[in-house]
Formats: C-alpha cells, sequence, structure tokens
C-alpha cells in the first residue's frame, strides 16, 4: 500500500514540473513579445514624427519655389527696335546668347549692350564708378558724389531724382532759390581740380520766372549762364584751375522762386 501510494506521488509530481516549466515558458514568451510590441510601437512613433517633419519641410519647399517663381524674370518675345532696326529672339553677349527682352514682374528688360549698339554708342561698364556709360566715357568724376556744399542759403538736395526739359537726372544738386535775396551755396574744390562740366536749369516742378545763375570763384565772377522760362536746360563748360572756393548763385529776372538743378557735374 505504502509502495503504490509512493508511485501516485511520483507521478503527481512529474506532472506538476512539466506544466510549471510551460507556464515558465509561455510566461518568458509573451513578456518578449511585449517588449517587442513596445519597440516597434516606439519605432512607428519615430517614423510618423519624421514624415510629419518631412512633410512640413516640403510644404515650406514648395512655398519658397513659389516665391521664387514670382520673382523670376521670364523671356519675353517682344522685339526691340530703333529707327527701323529691329532685334528679337535671342542677343549674342560674347560666348552667351541671352533674351533680346525679359519681363519681370510687370516690367520689360534688355540688355544695356543691346541697347548701346541700337543707340551706335557703345556701352561701357566702369566698376570703379559702377556705372554704364553709354558713348564717350567722361575722364572725370560726378562731383556730386565726392563734394558737397559746406554752406547754403537753404537745403541742397544731392543724388535725388531732379526733371529739366522732361528729362529725369539723379546726379548733381538742387536746391530752391529765392528771388527775394542772395541765394546759392558753396563748395571746397581746395584747388585740387581744373575743369567742370555738367547740365544747369530749371526744375520743370516750378519753372516760374526765368533767372541767372551766376558761377563764381573765390569771389571772381567766372561764368554767367541766363535760364529762361520754360526753356531747356543748358549744358555748361568753365575752368575752375586752381579754384579753392566755388559759389554758385542766382539773379532774378522775376518774382517766384525757383529750384535750380545743376545735375551730371563731372569734375576734373
Amino acid at each position: 500500500m505504502k509502495k503504490r501510494s509512493l508511485v501516485v506521488l511520483l507521478v503527481v509530481a512529474f506532472f506538476a514540473g512539466t506544466l510549471f516549466s510551460h507556464s515558465a515558458s509561455a510566461s518568458v514568451s509573451i513578456a518578449s513579445l511585449q517588449k517587442q510590441i513596445k519597440s516597434l510601437k516606439a519605432q512607428l512613433a519615430s517614423k510618423d514624427k519624421q514624415i510629419s517633419d518631412l512633410k512640413k519641410t516640403i510644404t515650406k519647399k514648395d512655398k519658397d519655389i513659389k516665391l521664387y517663381k514670382s520673382y523670376a524674370a521670364t523671356p519675353s518675345k517682344t522685339n526691340v527696335a530703333f529707327q527701323g532696326n529691329v532685334l528679337g529672339g535671342v542677343y549674342q553677349v560674347g560666348n552667351s546668347s541671352v533674351p533680346v527682352m525679359l519681363e519681370y514682374r510687370g516690367v520689360k528688360y534688355t540688355p544695356v549692350e543691346l541697347v548701346g549698339n541700337l543707340l551706335n554708342n557703345k556701352a561701357i561698364f566702369n566698376s570703379s564708378k559702377n556705372t554704364v556709360f553709354f558713348g564717350v566715357q567722361p575722364s572725370g568724376s560726378y562731383m556730386s558724389d565726392i563734394l558737397k556744399p559746406y554752406y547754403s542759403t537753404n537745403t541742397v538736395d544731392i543724388n535725388k531724382s531732379m526733371t529739366m526739359g522732361g528729362q529725369t537726372y539723379t546726379k548733381g544738386y538742387s536746391m530752391d532759390f529765392s528771388w527775394y535775396g542772395d541765394s546759392g551755396y558753396a563748395i571746397n574744390l581746395g584747388g585740387k581740380y581744373s575743369h567742370i562740366t555738367g547740365i544747369l536749369g530749371i526744375d520743370d516742378s516750378s519753372n516760374n520766372s526765368g533767372l541767372d545763375v551766376l558761377i563764381y570763384g573765390d569771389n571772381e565772377l567766372i561764368a554767367t549762364y541766363k535760364l529762361e522760362k520754360g526753356g531747356l536746360p543748358l549744358n555748361i563748360d568753365f575752368d575752375v584751375s586752381k579754384v579753392k572756393k566755388l559759389e554758385v548763385r542766382s539773379k532774378f529776372n522775376g518774382i517766384y522762386s525757383e529750384t535750380i538743378d545743376f545735375a551730371n557735374v563731372i569734375i576734373n
């Protein structure tokens, strides 16, 4: 009887051990799978964030491309003509072929070299002055770029837009001259220069009456220029050798104040 009971206990113990072993193994496998699932979810969340960031980047790039396109110049089929000479298509500049006309934000542009050829005046780029000259390149400098009045009866505008005879200029001096008293301005040349050329006239914004403009060098009269009401500006040319103090004064022929422009002044 005792022997039989011992056998039964051994059998029960065997099955119990087997079940415990399978249970532990199953527990380990489930934990491992849960850990893998958690890791995959983390990776998926990271990928979702990367995809979201990429979508934002693409949206920004699309906006940039749209902006660049809005600022891009596009070739135009418009021709350029002067005195019967018509040019269209492409224009050869050195080894490059460029469109005769470009359009940028509704405004048409054409190469300055082409304009020079049409006008029969070669376009010359002076890098030191950062200026393109058509025809003859002046040997001097724009006086308004290097010299300012040290004295004036009114405010002198320098290198601001001025218009004479329908032509606009952006280099030079402009000042309101009063009819009721001495008006003018003085510039210190320091005796360093020899010659001045330029365009002198009444600005189109006033042009109410005529007046004489007098140029003095060291208090001595150098030249007198008569500006008439409704008249065109004058090309002026005078010597300033050894002159230190240059003065631009006025003598009125009427009773109105005038804005006098001294434009494209070249000094050597």
